[in-house]
């Protein structure tokens, strides 16, 4: 062999082996290629699994947090007299009637009591003269003083009139201080 046929195999030979590398590289890349994705599936999977674990304990976790919040709330309208939300209306329809009765007392008790000061009011002096002054009376009490029979008709009621004045005053005092 003449050295242009040795040089021509020992290119060739080396083409081959060129080709062969790339070849068997080619393999191995896919080999590999597929590996890799085998193992990213398999950790996506594990990955996916252990997701799932996660959130059901966050929803078990979650579902604790709303019964517990149930619970207090239901206590918390329990402390309160409510019981139950939807019963709420109920009581406070309830509680309005009852403002609404003990306005309208009040308003009947301020009535009675304006009426009775109207009548209390002393009447215009006709003499120039002093009076003795009604005995003290004692303001818890709110004793009406009985006029005495030997005085004429027109002195006992003024006199019955005065206490009454008097009396009233000591017990809007008495107000006014508490």
């Amino acid at each position: 062999m003449s050295t242009k046929d040795t040089f021509e195999n020992m290119a060739k030979n080396t083409w081959l082996a060129g080709l062969g590398t790339i070849s068997s590289s080619k393999e191995l890349i896919e080999k590999s290629i597929d590996s890799a994705q085998e193992k990213s599936n398999a950790l996506y999977n594990d990955l996916l699994s252990r997701g799932e674990e996660v959130q059901g304990k966050i929803e078990k976790v979650q579902q604790k947090f709303k019964e517990t919040g149930d619970e207090m709330s239901a206590k918390g309208l329990k402390l309160f007299g409510l019981k139950q939300r939807g019963k709420h209306d109920e009581k406070i329809a309830e509680l309005n009637a009852k403002v609404e009765t003990l306005s309208s007392l009040v308003e009947g008790l301020v009535e009675k009591r304006q009426s009775n000061e109207a009548v209390a009011k002393p009447a215009k002096k006709t003499t120039a003269t002093r009076r003795r002054a009604a005995p003290k009376t004692d303001t818890k009490a709110k004793a009406v003083v009985k006029p005495k029979t030997t005085r004429t008709r027109k002195t006992a009621t003024k006199a019955t009139t005065t206490a009454a004045s008097k009396s009233t005053t000591a017990a809007k005092a008495d107000t006014k201080k508490s």
